[in-house]
């Protein structure tokens, strides 16, 4: 839970200084990590052991260099798809 809004607080205000970026794409992935954030947080949940082990390797991974286009959407989506292993179910 802390790992999430740690990469979510980079984010937002570390990695995209000085690169092109797409503030809808990045406006997205910020929802997307602020409710893995939520779902980890309510203790009432069981969350897929498969997300979190696929969000450990996301919280774990280097952060792209250039996070625009394609690329940006295709993190975004596995983001989405981890917060689909973990039961999300909004």
């Amino acid at each position: 839970m802390r790992a999430t809004r740690a990469l979510a607080s980079a984010e937002r205000y570390d990695f995209h200084r000085g690169g092109p970026l797409v503030l809808g794409t990045i406006s997205q992935r910020l929802e997307l990590l602020e409710r893995i954030a939520r779902l980890l947080e309510d203790r009432d949940r069981e969350v897929g052991p498969a997300g979190l082990v696929d969000l450990a390797r996301l919280v774990d991974d280097t952060p792209p260099v250039r996070d625009y286009g394609l690329p940006a959407r295709e993190r975004n989506e596995r983001i989405a798809t981890i917060l689909a292993e973990l039961g999300d179910d909004e």
